[in-house]
């Protein structure tokens, strides 16, 4: 089982059932797929989990945090548990509640959590993550699923509320910015107070590349976000 579920409930036996039955269902649906990284990290993510659940024996410290960004929520199967197609904003902070922190792996949910706010853009978190290099926004509710899960953080990690200070890597810190070009460092309470002011100002744009060749079952319509003030 997880080292950091172990760690953190010394007596697994002595939780709720609900509790156990999440903490085998956290094994199961959040862990190491290579093929399914995350956004990329700050440099500055420092191992705190003495036995990570992403690193087989031997391995070095040297690859960990490329590891770490490879520690993902499956979305279902078969069609939605490898590749790009396995990591999707709302579904992803639907369970991380229950999956990642009520069973106690405080660790990876603040790294999905850092990892979804580098991708911030138009206000909104991606539907679709595919590494931050070609993530659709074509979701409007997924920011709110990712505001509730770092409030859950807040309350339920040990000094969660320091996770609002943590370095966040903005990949598109402007709408227009072209993935790798326009990284910049900020810290999460800032990437949510800008998630919170656009919306408040209004949202309205057509997704990148809009048609074909991102949906071809997609209407026209369909390809515009709009939410007002």
């Amino acid at each position: 089982m997880n080292h950091q579920i172990c760690g953190n409930f010394r007596n697994l036996t002595s939780l709720s059932s609900l509790v156990r039955a999440l903490s085998v269902s956290s094994v199961s649906f959040v862990g190491h797929v290579p093929s399914a990284a995350l956004a990329p990290l700050p440099n500055s993510i420092r191992l705190e989990d003495k036995h990570p659940s992403s690193l087989a024996a031997g391995e070095t410290n040297s690859k960990m945090l490329g590891e770490f960004e490879r520690i993902t929520s499956i979305i279902g199967l078969p069609h939605f548990a490898v590749g790009i197609w396995r990591n999707w904003g709302r579904d992803t902070f639907i369970a991380l509640p229950g999956c990642l922190l009520r069973t106690g792996r405080f660790y990876d949910a603040k790294n999905i959590i850092l990892s979804y706010a580098g991708c911030l853009r138009h206000g909104l978190i991606p539907n679709l993550l595919a590494e931050g290099k070609a993530s659709r926004y074509n979701c409007r509710d997924a920011v709110w699923f990712w505001l509730y899960s770092i409030e859950r953080y807040v309350r339920l990690a040990p000094n969660g509320h320091e996770i609002l200070k943590c370095p966040v890597r903005r990949i598109y810190p402007h709408d227009d910015s072209v993935y790798g070009n326009d990284v910049q460092m900020q810290h999460l309470i800032d990437v949510m107070y800008e998630a919170l002011n656009r919306h408040f100002a209004g949202i309205d744009f057509r997704e990148r590349y809009a048609g074909p060749q991102i949906d071809e079952h997609m209407k026209d319509e369909g390809e515009g976000v709009i939410e007002e003030k």
